[in-house]
């Protein structure tokens, strides 16, 4: 029989969305008609030109509900949400190691499988660097 390995961070997932959904809901529903919502990952390796702080794997999920979870090998890293204006995502973090104080904004294109950001104004160079440098891959 196939095993295909889930990262142990992700069997919590169902709990802790349950908790972001009563929590962390946005006042008015984002306009996510476009956003392809689901899981994404990208992986930075020494070799990429890339921050030491960020070389390993980063996994992404867009709830359709605006919440986000970001993962960093395997671990939880930011919870927060998020809304779309068209071709364009705020992003806010509500918790986590990695959370930036300040929202984000970024324009966004999908060519399936993959997801890229392009910076329109965030002061979180760390946010900034892991969105904006290889695009993201639908897992």
């Amino acid at each position: 029989m196939l095993q295909i390995p889930v990262p142990r961070w992700t069997l919590g997932l169902p709990a802790l969305f349950f908790v972001l959904t009563a929590c962390l809901s946005p006042s008015e529903p984002p306009d996510l008609q476009d956003f392809p919502t689901g899981t994404y990952a990208v992986t930075f390796a020494e070799d990429d030109e890339v921050t030491p702080e960020i070389v390993g794997t980063w996994e992404v999920v867009w709830r359709i509900d605006g919440d986000f979870l970001i993962g960093f090998d395997g671990d939880p890293f930011i919870l927060g949400d998020f809304s779309v204006d068209g071709t364009r995502v705020t992003l806010t973090d509500q918790d986590g190691p990695g959370r930036c104080p300040d929202s984000g904004t970024y324009e966004w294109s999908f060519q399936d499988p993959e997801l890229s950001f392009t910076l329109v104004s965030d002061d979180c160079e760390g946010r900034v660097e892991v969105l904006t440098t290889k695009p993201w891959t639908r897992q």
